[in-house]
């Protein structure tokens, strides 16, 4: 998909979607609803625009229908990467 921008309560958002996490089922065509045959991870970067900050926060659907949630900080930016974000 297309990069684009969200609009939220607190700022703008902009989402990045890369592509198929490999987790659909082996006979739902276009990534319908289904069972995943292998986790699927979906992960959201947040970056802090004041700071710097960057953590990384991953949800996994595994194939018996639970889910882990993990997070994780990031190095943050440097001032003239946090530049570039303005």
């Amino acid at each position: 998909q297309q990069p684009s921008t969200v609009d939220t309560a607190t700022g703008v958002v902009r989402k990045v979607i890369l592509g198929s996490t490999g987790g659909h089922g082996a006979s739902d065509g276009f990534g319908g609803l289904s069972t995943p045959r292998n986790d699927a991870p979906f992960v959201m970067l947040t970056i802090n625009k004041v700071t710097g900050q960057i953590t990384v926060d991953t949800t996994t659907v595994h194939p018996d229908s639970s889910v882990t949630l993990s997070s994780a900080p990031l190095p943050p930016l440097t001032a003239a990467q946090l530049h570039l974000l303005s």
